[in-house]
């Protein structure tokens, strides 16, 4: 739910979650797919609400969910649904943005970021700041890097971000092996602010990465349990 990249390289599409989160939070569940009223949806299940950071929707809709959105927010609960859920309801329509995220209420839902990749790969940044909505069509021919705000500061952001160009100058982002390398070994060795990050005092750390890799025909969710060492891998 914490950082995610976007990679376009020729025909490929790669789009991977580092999720950090408590080690007091109830273990998620490793992906499978679930019956909606409109379709089945691939996601690794939150143990806690029940909702997820990650899914792909069989028409082909896929969605990434980040806490927060422009800038940090003090977490007012209780709330009314959780974000993982209304994730889930965005991805279950045809049409997620106009359909869903347009037209949805989300009074009293805490602030979030969704990234979405929809059937005809475009690409989409959509926000709630706890106010007001926001919708960002993005580059889908460019690559993108977004960290979440309510862990990261500004310049640590703008930091990862330089990590990201420094990597595709280099052509070290153009496959999977690459792109989970980044995911896990990225940064400079300060595990406050690095991909794959871990602070004591919070009891915070990245307890999985999400991968999904778009070859042609070929598409998988791959799902890396950091916490119990686990690796899932489901086709889609």
């Amino acid at each position: 739910m914490c950082t995610v990249t976007y990679i376009k390289d020729a025909d490929n599409i790669f789009f991977t979650s580092n999720r950090d989160e408590s080690l007091n939070r109830t273990l998620a569940k490793a992906p499978e797919w679930q019956e909606f009223a409109h379709g089945k949806i691939l996601f690794p299940k939150d143990g806690h609400a029940g909702g997820s950071w990650i899914g792909v929707h069989e028409n082909g809709h896929i969605g990434i969910l980040l806490n927060g959105a422009e800038k940090a927010h003090t977490p007012q609960p209780p709330y009314r649904r959780s974000r993982g859920l209304i994730m889930l309801d965005l991805l279950n329509t045809s049409m997620p943005v106009t359909d869903q995220f347009e037209r949805i209420s989300l009074f009293n839902i805490e602030p979030f970021t969704l990234l979405l990749l929809d059937t005809d790969t475009k690409l989409y940044q959509l926000r709630w700041n706890g106010l007001q909505k926001s919708v960002v069509a993005k580059n889908e021919q460019d690559s993108h890097i977004w960290s979440s705000s309510t862990l990261y500061q500004p310049d640590h952001i703008q930091q990862r971000s330089a990590w990201f160009n420094e990597r595709r100058k280099e052509n070290k982002l153009s496959d999977t092996k690459h792109i989970l390398d980044f995911h896990t070994n990225g940064g400079i060795g300060n595990p406050d602010i690095d991909l794959k990050m871990y602070r004591s005092q919070t009891k915070m750390q990245t307890v999985s990465i999400s991968h999904i890799a778009i070859n042609g025909r070929t598409r998988q969710l791959h799902y890396f349990d950091l916490v119990q060492n686990n690796k899932t891998v489901v086709p889609f």
